[in-house]
């Protein structure tokens, strides 16, 4: 089931642990996929909003343990 809150972010609930797990497995991976500038907007520690143009081959490294 997928909800949207205020703030345009996204939740979904998975059935297993394991299903949550490949789903957040395989965001993970698509969040190191280089692509294309993109405006993005995002939240500091004390709430406030910041918009950004962040470089498609600037990517995180991301880990998932489960």
């Amino acid at each position: 089931m997928e909800t949207r809150s205020d703030l345009d972010d996204f939740s979904e609930t998975y059935s297993t642990h394991d299903a949550a797990l490949a789903a957040a497995r395989m965001a993970a991976l698509e969040q190191q996929r280089p692509g294309e500038a993109t405006a993005i907007s995002w939240e500091d520690e004390e709430g406030s909003r910041h918009e950004e143009v962040a470089r498609g081959d600037d990517r995180p490294v991301t880990d998932v343990e489960g």
